[in-house]
């Protein structure tokens, strides 16, 4: 028989939790004698390897020759060593193999594995439980969606964050009611990750549930409980978000105004616009961001307020948002803020009134060509060949003589394209 060389040492690959780091022991057999060298994982396996290694699973007396051999099919990632790593999971004496060969199964990533994973979920040994719930998890199948909500009643911590972090993988909707009654666990760890996963499988069923959990005593599950719901995208879920909108916490509050934004429901433009004067920067500053992303009018005199914020991040913020919603005119403050000290500020004015398109704003563009700033001047120009006035055609046969030539032919293309 084909002898089958091995290489004794640590594969590269990093090992799950709980699983040993320490070298494998060397020992010659006719069918193995060391672990894998690192080479042959990205190379096919030929049959006659692959069964020599699992007959060394599943009959070597030694067991260290066992785990070893679990460990080189996990890093071969061959679905054809599933059985044989699932017959070692189940019958192997030692915990250390089972547990190399859960580990195994999981990187292999095959479906065919859930169905001797499952079984072992019931284990005594909670380091194997764990590894299991891993596992599946990697294998990302929905066949293993049942398995993995019993495992939500497990009563180690570890392995129920395990199996909720595993439903979030798959993302099935068939996880949405085990996962709910997991906001409601005792430990808030427990609590975030039912969230998180909640918001990885984005169904709309869930909000309710989600909402309830915004008064959660725990800052961060009320966090993870927002971010779910900015991912889920339901309308519904606004009102509770403007709540969450005054919640103690800044950070609580800035991702529901993010939320809010990523929603873009039109019954979040009041509680946002009241958003722009919270007391924190931040908060307001994503409050405005929230409202160019919705992009209702009824917003626009709340941001041309929040351009006399102090804080610039708001002005920017606030000045973006109002190029993004459709308006008829240009609010004074908008026009105003052309005139803006921060460089930021003034372009994202030039390129807002531009999208306008007011003619009552030609003045202060026309002043924007003097900027020692050519991109503003540039963004001015592309402004001006939006509006339809006299004083801009006046204003860009002038800006064909900016120093600048990028500045030029913006002002050429301009007036070829409008006049």
């Amino acid at each position: 028989m084909r002898t089958l060389v091995i290489t004794a040492f640590a594969i590269v690959a990093p090992m799950p939790v709980g699983l040993s780091q320490q070298p494998l022991v060397a020992v010659s057999r006719d069918l193995i004698s060391t672990a894998i060298h690192s080479e042959i994982a990205s190379q096919a396996v030929d049959s006659a390897a692959l069964a020599a290694l699992m007959d060394a699973l599943l009959e070597d007396e030694d067991p260290e020759v066992r785990r070893a051999a679990a460990r080189a099919l996990g890093e071969l990632e061959d679905a054809r060593a599933v059985p044989a790593l699932g017959a070692a999971l189940q019958r192997d004496s030692e915990q250390r193999v089972r547990l190399t060969a859960a580990w195994a199964l999981g990187e292999i990533e095959s479906p065919r594995a859930v169905e001797y994973l499952t079984p072992a979920l019931d284990d005594d040994d909670v380091q194997l439980r764990r590894r299991v719930v891993w596992a599946l998890g990697q294998i990302e199948d929905s066949r293993a969606v049942e398995s993995l909500a019993r495992a939500l009643d497990d009563r180690d911590a570890e392995v129920r964050r395990t199996a909720i972090h595993a439903l979030g993988e798959i993302e099935s909707a068939n996880a949405v009611d085990p996962l709910l009654e997991a906001l409601r666990d005792a430990d808030p760890q427990i609590r975030e990750t039912a969230a998180w996963a909640l918001g990885e499988i984005e169904s709309s069923r869930a909000v309710p549930g989600l909402v309830d959990a915004l008064d959660d005593r725990d800052t961060d599950v009320r966090l993870m409980v927002v971010w779910a719901l900015g991912e889920i995208e339901s309308g519904s879920a606004v009102a509770g978000l403007a709540n969450a909108l005054k919640d103690a916490e800044t950070t609580v509050r800035r991702k529901a105004a993010w939320a809010l934004g990523e929603i873009e429901h039109s019954s979040a433009v009041e509680p946002l616009m009241e958003a722009l004067r919270d007391e924190n920067a931040t908060v307001r500053e994503m409050a405005a961001w929230a409202l160019g992303e919705i992009e209702h009018p009824r917003a626009a005199d709340a941001l041309a307020g929040a351009l006399a914020d102090g804080d610039l991040r708001v002005r920017r913020k606030a000045v973006w948002a109002l190029g993004e919603i459709d308006l008829r005119s240009a609010p004074p403050a908008l026009i105003e803020a052309l005139a803006d000290d921060d460089l930021v500020v003034r372009r994202a004015a030039a390129h807002a009134v531009g999208e306008i398109a007011d003619p009552t704003a030609v003045p202060r563009l026309a002043a924007l060509l003097s900027d020692d700033d050519s991109q503003i001047r540039r963004i001015a120009v592309n402004a001006l060949a939006e509006i339809h006035d006299p004083g801009a055609y006046e204003v860009l046969v002038a800006a064909l003589k900016d120093e600048d030539p990028v500045v030029r032919r913006a002002a050429a293309r301009a007036l070829g394209r409008r006049y």
